[in-house]
């Protein structure tokens, strides 16, 4: 019997190889081209993108991949890596910058030249490719010499695998050289103009591009286009990986943990869960921002003073000093303020903040929250010590059954649950008073207020 189930699956996985293979070459030969987009600036969760479709693009027998691109710069290191990624693709890479008036600047400039061929619609440019520090600013000559070593490096790649004009490239990063489409075709930058995509297939027909070492032609007519859309996790993973989202799913995970912790279990447990799930995400977010060690320590240090205001007795410098702690780590949460020498290159680095408003108006709604809600607790805390419980104090004193006891049950003592037991074992009503006769660790014998001894005892 196993072995016929074995014979069974082995027939299967062999059939269902057979049948992935037909569809690979079926794609290529009805022929299709898959397309994407590419905007915004350069991070690490467009590398993902980009990797995603190259593969889809192959294991789908697609006879190329476009790439429309629209980026005013990014980070260097991402940009080393989308290159590679083009560089080494199995399947014919066309970058297009496009749309009429979009750019590829900065980084854009290599990863349009790392296409096997590189096009450009009419009133588009390309260049300017000045690595910058992290925060925007000019690097320290030390820090340049190292950043044009990695472009230099770069750029020889492009060079040997794409036939670019060297100089052409590297007067973008040591000149900050832009050129409009026709004269990066003019000076070996790009390979063609075309107005659109579909203008850009007509065009390629007939294309020869090296690939993998060998030459082959491109053939583009009457290709259907498919575009790949992003996946619900990278809509998600951006949507999170916005400044503000990230910020705010900081906060909100630190308050719900510090309401977990001053409230151990309360609604079984949600507020820690919570907490958990949204320092999950903030991680996650921060991940793919270039956040700041100084801002998350800040907004860290605002969770631990906010909570030890909540243990101690008025509202003083620990409370004061996690709102202005959370206000600072707002506002320095993403930004790179390491020493010049030690901060990373960068082409044209996009401005990530959290908006100044959000921040304000955040740590004012904690500072009310400090004004109000704490005060009630504080409150209840009072109350709650205001008589001494201790094992010498609480026989003699009169409770109140918060349960009914019968004979056991639970009452409550200046503000703390007791667990008591009726002394002559009579039921005794919920909400009625009782008097203590007896204590044995954290249980209290206790009988009805204003009964003596002898209506109890037998």
């Amino acid at each position: 019997m196993i072995r016929a189930i074995a014979i069974v699956l082995l027939v299967l996985g062999l059939a269902g190889l057979a049948l992935a293979a037909f569809e690979k070459e079926a794609n290529a030969a009805s022929g299709k081209a898959l397309y994407m987009k590419i905007e915004g600036p350069i991070m690490p969760l467009t590398e993902r993108f980009l990797s995603r479709a190259i593969k889809e693009a192959d294991e789908s027998g697609a006879r190329l991949l476009i790439v429309e691109l629209n980026t005013p710069g990014g980070l260097l290191k991402t940009t080393e890596s989308m290159v590679d990624t083009i560089l080494d693709a199995p399947i014919p890479v066309v970058v297009f910058v496009s749309p009429p008036g979009s750019r590829a600047a900065s980084a854009g400039t290599f990863i349009t030249a790392a296409g096997h061929v590189a096009a450009m619609s009419p009133s588009t440019n390309i260049g300017a490719a000045s690595p910058l520090a992290g925060d925007g600013q000019r690097l320290l000559p030390e820090n340049r010499a190292s950043a044009f070593q990695r472009i230099e490096s770069l750029v020889d790649r492009i060079v040997e695998r794409r036939g670019r004009d060297r100089d052409a490239l590297m007067a973008t990063a040591e000149n900050a050289a832009s050129y409009s489409a026709h004269e990066a075709v003019d000076a070996g930058v790009a390979d063609l103009i075309a107005q659109d995509v579909e203008d850009l297939l007509f065009r390629l027909d007939g294309w020869s591009v090296l690939l993998d070492g060998r030459e082959i032609t491109l053939n583009t007519r009457g290709l259907a286009l498919v575009k790949i859309e992003k996946t619900y996790l990278e809509h998600f993973l951006n949507f999170i990986s916005d400044p503000n989202i990230a910020f705010m799913f900081m906060v909100a995970g630190f308050f719900a943990l510090w309401i977990e912790f001053v409230a151990p279990g309360a609604l079984a447990f949600a507020p820690g869960i919570t907490g958990v799930v949204l320092w999950a995400m903030a991680i996650v977010a921060l991940g793919n921002l270039p956040a700041s060690a100084v801002g998350i320590a800040l907004l860290i240090l605002a969770a631990v003073l906010l909570f030890v205001e909540t243990q101690i007795q008025g509202i003083g410098y620990f409370g004061a000093a996690g709102v202005v702690s959370l206000l600072l780590g707002g506002l320095l949460l993403f930004g790179d303020f390491t020493r010049p020498d030690l901060q990373p290159p960068a082409f044209d680095p996009p401005t990530i903040r959290v908006n100044l408003f959000l921040v304000l108006a955040i740590s004012l709604g904690m500072f009310a929250f400090l004004l109000f809600a704490l005060r009630d607790i504080r409150k209840s805390q009072k109350t709650g010590t205001t008589a001494s419980t201790t094992p010498d104090s609480v026989v003699g004193r009169t409770a109140v059954a918060i349960t009914a006891l019968s004979p056991k049950g639970a009452v409550t003592l200046g503000g703390e649950e007791w667990t008591a037991v009726a002394s002559d074992e009579r039921p005794v009503e919920q909400g009625t008073e009782v008097e203590i006769i007896e204590q044995d660790g954290l249980v209290l014998t206790v009988r009805q207020a204003g009964e003596s001894p002898s209506e109890t005892e037998p």
